[in-house]
């Protein structure tokens, strides 16, 4: 509803501290991928690009986890969220900390919240029974389940 009234949506939680004013290069960026609102998730490209391709992401989390998706998602949640769990283990994949996010309503960030908000209607999606917060990573925290769920 905020999307549909707003167009865009910031959320930062109380860890985030602005150090210099990057706005307007987020603005940019955003602009020019709502302008260009085709079917994103598909492009080869995914987040490599820049405002002047209108490659960024719609949906953008800022700060890199260091591990992939896969290894601290419950395997029961790929139940219900259609996943491509070859894609979610590479690097460039990796798992973005949700404590800062810049949404702009375009076709790809609607079918990104549809999923969340399906799932969070199901508590064994969003907590699968015995699931555990905490990891434990091994070498490769890309490949390997950590079993824990986040």
């Amino acid at each position: 509803m905020v999307l549909d009234e707003y167009g865009a949506i910031w959320y930062m939680d109380t860890s985030v501290r602005w150090l210099k004013d990057r706005r307007q290069v987020v603005y940019e960026e955003f602009t020019c991928r709502r302008k260009a609102d085709s079917h994103f998730l598909g492009r080869p490209k995914l987040g490599r690009g820049s405002s002047k391709d209108c490659g960024k992401s719609a949906y953008m989390l800022h700060f890199a986890s260091g591990h992939s998706i896969f290894a601290v998602t419950d395997p029961r949640t790929y139940e219900y969220i259609p996943t491509n769990k070859d894609a979610i283990k590479k690097q460039q994949s990796a798992n973005h900390d949700a404590n800062f996010a810049f949404i702009v309503k375009t076709t790809d960030a609607v079918e990104i919240v549809k999923w969340y908000v399906m799932c969070a209607l199901e508590n064994e999606c969003m907590a699968p029974a015995g699931a555990s917060l905490f990891c434990n990573f091994q070498e490769d925290r890309f490949n390997h389940y950590a079993n824990c769920h986040r």
